[in-house]
């Protein structure tokens, strides 16, 4: 199928069968799954086959699932195995790395998975001349595997918000996120970004490989050329080659704030005549909060951001209806800081449970509390949500009190 789709999309643009260039190249793939009768209707694909253009993808999309319960969790072949599969033919070898990582991870976007398979890529040879081989894969095999579960459930979380919401709420995210890393930039530059990382995560979503792959590419290069205005953090990460570089800057640590930067928020609170702004002048305002607002507290969950901004917005709209504005805002900052403190003191009271009683107990205290909170979940689901709330505790309570909020929120 692979090498009949790169067929299709490589003929000429005066080839009579496709009658110009392939603008598209969604429809080339869609049209090699139902060609294919046999793998159509193996997979349940019939109806969405008997379709057309748009309506024949949106199909498509609605029936991809997480992997089925048929296919074993994957697990990377023996040392031993590996070392001589890929010295004998490397590029097999990264094919079938990608096919079996791609068939369990369907919601994972493809530059990701093409990120972390050029690092498996490279640390293969590395791990099969080291004194201790099988130390050295199990290390990089675990970090690769924890990212292919959190990028996956990422992206699934990403691509349902943004068919059940539209791309706003997504729009807020990546203010909070991007301005977090880049606290340095302006907010045009930040809006600009913004928009063009969400054009990103809608192609990636609707299955456009390539365009997701090549728009990522553009916005990476862009961030690369303005690094000595954007971020201090960010310039050993554009000396990698392409497939390296989006992983190396998304997980680049957050610039330091701007020297001279205000504590506090005086230009957004105080009397202003919310209610009277158009739809569109109070999605910028809020956008503008949040900016300002997110590069100051760069350790802050991005969940935490948008519930004070939420909540910010509300005080606006009933202050504006008040006569008296400026004395409905008295209380603002004390309101906004509520959100804050609620999540620092749960993670704190987490934590201290965690070192109290340990991985196992916890779980337990954990199972008794969402039984009798949730008593219409069933056991493997009660003991799945633990287990996960558990693993989220291991990993957050080892670093610094500051990240505890913020780690949690985060993974939750």
């Amino acid at each position: 199928m692979t090498r009949d789709v790169l067929t299709a999309i490589k003929k000429p643009i005066s080839d009579e069968q496709h009658g110009g260039c392939l603008e598209n190249q969604i429809s080339v793939f869609l049209d090699e799954i139902c060609h294919k009768k046999e793998i159509s209707d193996k997979h349940g694909l019939s109806d969405c086959c008997s379709q057309s253009g748009e309506g024949r993808h949106q199909c498509l999309l609605a029936r991809k699932k997480t992997a089925a319960a048929s296919i074993m969790p994957f697990s990377f072949p023996e040392p031993a195995e590996s070392c001589k599969a890929y010295k004998e033919n490397r590029e097999m070898f990264m094919n079938r790395v990608i096919y079996e990582v791609s068939r369990r991870y369907p919601f994972l976007y493809s530059p990701a998975i093409l990120s972390l398979a050029a690092q498996y890529d490279k640390a293969v040879p590395d791990c099969c001349k080291a004194e201790n081989a099988e130390e050295c894969f199990q290390t990089k095999r675990a970090s690769i595997a924890k990212e292919l579960r959190e990028g996956s459930l990422l992206n699934e979380h990403v691509c349902t918000v943004i068919r059940k919401f539209g791309s706003r709420n997504l729009q807020a995210i990546t203010i909070v996120k991007l301005t977090q890393k880049l606290p340095r930039a302006n907010f045009t530059e930040i809006e600009k970004l913004v928009l063009d990382v969400s054009h990103i995560h809608e192609e990636c979503c609707l299955g456009n490989a390539l365009e997701c792959l090549q728009d990522g590419e553009k916005v990476m290069s862009y961030i690369c050329s303005q690094r000595d205005i954007l971020s201090s953090k960010i310039a050993e990460c554009c000396k990698l080659p392409t497939l390296e570089l989006g992983y190396c800057i998304i997980h680049a640590e957050n610039d330091d704030r701007p020297e001279g930067l205000s504590p506090n928020l005086n230009g957004f609170l105080g009397d202003r005549k919310f209610g009277q702004f158009s739809s569109e002048e109070k999605i910028m305002f809020m956008a503008s909060f949040l900016y300002e607002y997110s590069r100051r507290h760069p350790n802050y969950a991005v969940s935490v951001i948008l519930r004070v901004a939420k909540t910010y917005q509300e005080i606006l709209e009933k202050c504006s209806q008040s006569k008296g504005s400026l004395a409905c805002q008295d209380n603002v900052e004390e309101e906004l800081q509520k959100h804050v403190q609620e999540s620092q003191a749960l993670a704190k009271q987490s934590c201290a449970l965690f070192q109290k009683l340990g991985a196992y107990n916890l779980q337990k205290e954990f199972l008794i509390t969402y039984t009798r909170k949730v008593p219409q979940m069933t056991s493997a689901e009660l003991i799945e949500l633990t287990r996960n709330m558990v693993g989220i505790a291991s990993m957050c309570c080892q670093l610094s009190e500051d990240k505890w909020s913020a780690c949690g929120e985060g993974l939750v």
